[in-house]
């Protein structure tokens, strides 16, 4: 049974997609700086005699026109001490910092920025299809929870998970998700709207392959099920970054993907 809901499975769909486009574009660049680095080796009275068919300047063929295949911008960026308008003082030095530093950022942008550049419409990087983007667009601004999905280890689909700043410890009110329930010690706890009551249980609860939360608290009188942020964080050694309509979950160690929730009326849901 597929486990996860169609807004996770398009997100990693997207990192892959992203992954295998990086490994195929460096490639790509190796075998054109294989091909370079062979030209320039040509003699200068060789490579003086080479017209181009595409621009008509001489010293190149059209299989290694910068105008062509528009590396013009990159070549200038990685070799700012040649060519033209270059004086003596590095003038064109802020220029190429600034040109170095742009690209990368794209290079290096990290999987919740992506989600950032996709929830708040901005213009996406170069390495996915905006077909691709198009679609995880619309899943995030329609995404809705699939009241007919499969039941993940016994919890009914339309439970819903908040996450909260404020508590200490996972909490639930509902004994049913709780999977190895173990009777403790009334303890005392603070609800959201101020009050205090007791937790009489604890267990963990399965929220999806990827996310499990441990030591959660079964207090009775509890009309919904918190995620206590702090806990989650120093349990799983993630960290969590959040957009306007979206919430990521990523392992700090393996940079692997965790889980996605939805904001809804100020409140992260998961």
């Amino acid at each position: 049974m597929d486990e996860l809901p169609p807004l996770t499975k398009l997100y990693q769909m997207t990192v892959q997609e992203e992954r295998h486009r990086n490994l195929t574009r460096n490639l790509d660049e190796r075998t054109e700086g294989i091909a370079l680095a062979a030209h320039m080796s040509l003699p200068r009275s060789v490579r003086e005699k080479l017209v181009c068919s595409f621009c008509r300047k001489t010293g190149h063929t059209v299989d290694n026109c910068f105008k062509k295949s528009g590396k013009y911008t990159e070549w200038w960026v990685n070799n700012p001490g040649r060519g033209r308008g270059r004086d003596r003082d590095g003038g064109n030095r802020r220029t190429d910092n600034a040109a170095t530093h742009a690209v990368g950022i794209i290079g290096s942008m990290e999987p919740e920025d992506h989600v950032q550049r996709v929830a708040s419409g901005s213009q996406h990087g170069p390495t996915i299809s905006s077909e691709q983007w198009t679609t995880f667009l619309n899943m995030v601004n329609n995404f809705k929870v699939n009241d007919t999905s499969e039941k993940l280890s016994g919890m009914e689909p339309t439970v819903e998970w908040l996450l909260d700043s404020g508590a200490s410890y996972h909490m639930t009110g509902n004994s049913k998700l709780i999977l190895k329930k173990e009777g403790i010690s009334r303890t005392p706890v603070t609800l959201p709207n101020g009050h205090f009551t007791y937790a009489t249980h604890v267990g963990r609860v399965f929220i999806s392959a990827n996310l499990i939360l441990n030591n959660v608290l079964f207090v009775p009188c509890l009309t919904c099920n918190l995620i206590s942020m702090a806990r989650l964080v120093d349990d799983l050694n993630c960290d969590i970054s959040f957009t306007n309509k979206l919430c990521v979950i990523h392992d700090l160690p393996t940079r692997t993907f965790i889980g996605v929730g939805e904001r809804r009326g100020g409140v992260y849901f998961f």
